[in-house]
């Protein structure tokens, strides 16, 4: 489990760092959360929470999280135009990140 001073934003990113592995988490990734057991796909981060992919929406506090597989670029940009087609929040979130590339 990380501790949540192992966990650093990039400055204006939206992506934050595991930086007990060096590696940022972002959507498309896949984390193991500790009190669960469960391995998700990260649909995105905000703030101290991770969104995962499936259903039920939700989220989870980001210190809970380990990152376990990092998504390559294609994965990541696959899942947000997936996102985009949707409804609620994470395809609001897929649309404003598809915007800027």
């Amino acid at each position: 489990m990380l501790l949540s001073t192992q966990i650093e934003q990039h400055e204006g990113s939206g992506i934050y760092l595991d930086t007990e592995n060096d590696m940022a988490i972002d959507t498309g990734d896949h984390v193991e959360h500790a009190p669960s057991g469960e391995t998700w796909v990260v649909a995105f981060v905000d703030g101290d929470h991770l969104y995962w992919c499936g259903w039920p929406e939700g989220r989870a506090q980001l210190s809970d999280c380990k990152l376990v597989k990092k998504a390559t670029a294609a994965e990541r940009h696959n899942l947000l135009i997936d996102m985009a087609k949707g409804q609620g929040f994470r395809a609001s979130y897929a649309a404003r990140v598809l915007e800027q590339i």
